[in-house]
């Protein structure tokens, strides 16, 4: 009798002896700057249990980063230069530091930059204030923003002036499943704590930010303010569940390979 391979692979599910595939999520977004017209990217986040790559794609920069969260390495491909620098856990507390070193020359490099990129340091900084400073107070339940039920937060400055807007919504009710979300949420604060010399530099309140990520949310629609002007707005425009190809969170193997000591050569740049 001939056993076709779909009713044995049945057989040891029921048995418990082969784990059910789970499928991952998919996660379209965009985000948009308001210092140029050129300041806009695509997004593309997908994640599958303990693996996520996050795309992005806009008219000054392509590429995708790689996390696994079991081993914390973190890969960056940039496809325009055909590069790839991969940072394992075993070197993230010496980029740790050569980030705190870069900080503490920030205000020189500074400058001695042109006028160009001292704007873009200056907007980076307050963006960095309006996105992790305040505390976010409630506004609404279940307001309606692109198809999700959320619930939106404000968050003032001292002045009163408001500086960022959240929209969020609780994963599952988003599409996400927990798995999935606490991959994506494990990046965020491994990216926070690598940033944080840098961050610190600019005036941010990571330490206050980080506790208020403990919490099960999953932002669909965000908004900064500099100076009452809208500087910054990111948006989800869809979540899926779907099955991914393993390939899709390995690295290129035909980009030029870049380590920790060829960053720090560079001095930051």
């Amino acid at each position: 009798m001939k056993i076709h391979l779909a009713s044995l692979l049945g057989f040891l599910f029921w048995m418990g002896l082969v784990p059910p595939l789970q499928a991952g999520t998919e996660v379209k977004a965009f985000l948009q700057g308001y210092s140029g017209g050129k300041d806009w990217v695509n997004v593309l986040l997908s994640v599958q249990q303990d693996q996520l790559r996050l795309d992005w794609k806009g008219p000054l920069s392509k590429g995708y980063l790689l996390y696994d969260r079991d081993s914390s390495q973190i890969a960056l491909v940039d496809s325009r230069r055909r590069s790839l620098f991969v940072l394992p856990a075993a070197d993230q507390a010496t980029l740790k530091l050569a980030l705190a070193l870069f900080a503490g020359q920030l205000h020189k490099k500074a400058d001695n930059a042109d006028a160009a990129t001292r704007r873009n340091l200056e907007m980076a900084a307050k963006n960095a204030r309006s996105f992790f400073n305040g505390a976010p107070q409630p506004e609404k339940e279940g307001e309606t923003v692109g198809g999700f039920s959320c619930d939106s937060y404000l968050t003032r400055d001292e002045q009163g002036g408001k500086t960022r807007e959240t929209w969020v919504a609780p994963p599952e009710k988003a599409g996400m499943p927990a798995e999935d979300y606490n991959t994506f949420r494990s990046l965020s604060h491994l990216v926070i704590s690598l940033c944080d010399p840098l961050l610190t530099e600019w005036g941010a309140d990571t330490v206050t930010f980080s506790g208020n990520l403990s919490g099960s949310d999953f932002p669909i629609q965000e908004l900064l303010y500099v100076k009452g002007g809208l500087s910054a707005k990111y948006k989800t425009l869809s979540v899926r569940s779907k099955d991914f190809d393993p390939g899709l969170f390995q690295p290129p193997t035909d980009y030029k390979s870049l380590g920790l000591l060829d960053l720090l050569k560079h001095n930051g740049n």
